[in-house]
């Protein structure tokens, strides 16, 4: 072990609660508006078996070395990587990459934070009955002028992320456990109320969506695009399960850890995805994805199939669902706050906060001040997720990768693999992260990076 291990008091209390919280931060907006538009995309069954299998085989491996790396040094991310990186007598560049990780969770938070704040208005606006009854043309009107009126989204923006602040402050045993015992089984509640009432008159039609293949539709864009869904609904470019694997107890198992972690996100994914092609399907709706389908596509098919109440469970879970994932992407950036500033939580958390609230109002002018305001015809909001979900993560994933199954001593890596694992569980998980794991990640960075469309374009 490279040391540091006895460096920070701070341990999840239960290996249940971990699971909790990590499975938090993995679950988030991708499982909900892209999963089921992907596999309508490319083939149903043909893509989710890809994609689970992509989970299996690219994802796990890549959390359980994370958690791995945490626990080994429970540090903040940088001096993580700097300390294992010297035991193993590599440049301490590698400390760089923490630094990367920080920078994509504070970006990917500063505009999830924004889409999270009109969820919350419109949570608010289907308990007053204001989604009654609405038709596809008149939700699109209302979205539109919920998001070109700058003074609305930063008060929603400003209460989501001051509701994430202090859950933050609160620490591990007091704010992100709370959290995840209860906003995380609030929104697995909420995703199976809504299979159930949506498994009615859409039902067959969900069921063959996602599950029956059609591996001629699949193709290659389509396998990677599983690889693609796979990594990103694991957040595992975000350095938050580098984070969370530092709170671990010597004794908890990796593999069963992140093996139950991985199967709660498999499973929200495949059920919320069935309960929002059940509504479309039963309301007759194309499928849809990313905004269209949160705030126009799946409101106008709850009212058409049950009322105004079915949106409001709804966005009662997707409200449950980005706090959780917001919390789990502040706690990175508060924890090397505090050890690069030596200051207090609470000033971590809530410097923090102003910070990635200061960066959040680039995506919200976006929408209104600022929508004319482009570089090579791309907004504010444009460039902060491309420049995050298509370059830092991805690249940060793959970094991890091979650092941990490539670089580091196989000896110091087996230290802090747990011994109720087993050898034989190491050699196979050290094998899979060198090969299938790092194969699975080039490829989904190619194609986040747009060579594989410039190279079909060129053919």
């Amino acid at each position: 072990m490279p040391g540091g291990a006895a460096d920070a008091p701070v341990r999840w209390s239960s290996p249940t609660l971990f699971v909790l919280a990590a499975a938090g931060a993995a679950i988030g907006l991708g499982n909900v508006w892209r999963l089921p538009y992907l596999a309508g995309e490319y083939g149903g069954g043909a893509f989710v078996l890809v994609y689970m299998l992509a989970l299996v085989f690219m994802g796990l491996p890549l959390l359980i070395a994370q958690l791995l790396l945490g626990r080994g040094v429970r540090a903040d991310l940088p001096t993580m990587l700097g300390r294992w990186a010297a035991a193993s007598g590599l440049h301490r560049a590698w400390r760089s990459v923490g630094h990367l990780a920080l920078l994509g969770a504070a970006l990917v938070l500063s505009y999830y934070s924004v889409i999270a704040g009109w969820s919350m208005a419109y949570l608010l606006r289907s308990i007053a009955g204001g989604l009654e009854g609405a038709r596809p043309e008149a939700l699109r009107e209302t979205f539109l002028v919920l998001v070109s009126d700058p003074e609305k989204g930063l008060g929603w923006h400003t209460i989501f992320m001051v509701a994430s602040t202090v859950i933050v402050a609160h620490g591990v045993r007091r704010g992100l456990e709370p959290a995840a015992r209860w906003l995380l089984s609030g929104a697995l509640l909420s995703a199976a109320a809504l299979a159930l009432v949506a498994a009615g008159p859409g039902r067959d039609a969900a069921l063959v969506h996602l599950l029956r293949p059609d591996f001629a539709a699949l193709g290659w864009r389509g396998v990677v695009e599983a690889l693609h869904q796979a990594f990103f609904s694991l957040s595992l470019g975000l350095g938050v399960m580098l984070t969370f694997g530092a709170y671990l107890r010597e004794e908890t198992s990796l593999v069963r850890v992140g093996g139950a972690v991985m199967l709660l996100d498999m499973g929200f994914a495949l059920v919320a995805g069935f309960a929002v092609m059940a509504l479309l399907s039963a309301a007759g709706q194309a499928p849809a994805s990313g905004l269209k389908l949160v705030f126009e596509a799946v409101p106008a098919a709850a009212a058409a199939v049950a009322g105004g109440w079915l949106s409001t469970l709804f966005f009662f879970m997707l409200l449950l669902v980005t706090l959780t994932s917001a919390v789990a992407l502040m706690e990175p950036v508060v924890a090397w706050v505090m050890a690069r500033f030596a200051v207090t939580r609470v000033a971590a958390a809530t410097g923090t906060g102003i910070v990635i609230w200061f960066l959040g109002l680039g995506t919200l002018l976006s929408f209104n001040l600022m929508a004319d305001f482009t570089l090579y015809e791309r907004t504010v909001f444009d460039w902060l997720s491309q420049l995050s979900s298509r370059l830092l993560l991805p690249l940060v994933g793959l970094l991890l990768c091979v650092f941990a199954g490539r670089f580091l001593s196989p000896g110091a890596l087996r230290d802090v693999w747990s011994a109720g694992d087993g050898a034989r569980a190491f050699r196979l998980w050290h094998w899979i992260l060198r090969y299938p794991a790092r194969i699975g990640l080039i490829l989904v960075l190619l194609y986040s990076a747009g060579i594989f469309a410039f190279m079909e374009n060129l053919w």
